[in-house]
């Protein structure tokens, strides 16, 4: 299992939890942009996110670090 937090477009905070399951399946794996599936949930006034499936996007290249 593990534990991440994430912000969404909108700018707010959310605490993921990754299942022993989704981790296997789709590993986050070092810094960068992940994109992610699941369910909200809503518990004592905080949202949190059950991953059930995460992808690593990709990020455009800055073109002035272009040889």
């Amino acid at each position: 299992m593990r534990l991440s937090t994430f912000i969404d477009q909108d700018g707010h905070y959310y605490d993921a939890v990754h299942f022993t399951n989704v981790v296997h399946q789709y590993s986050i794996n070092g810094m960068g942009i992940y994109g992610c599936y699941g369910k909200i949930t809503n518990r004592y006034g905080f949202c949190s996110m059950n991953v059930i499936q995460s992808k690593k996007m990709s990020v455009a290249l800055d073109p002035r670090n272009l040889g």
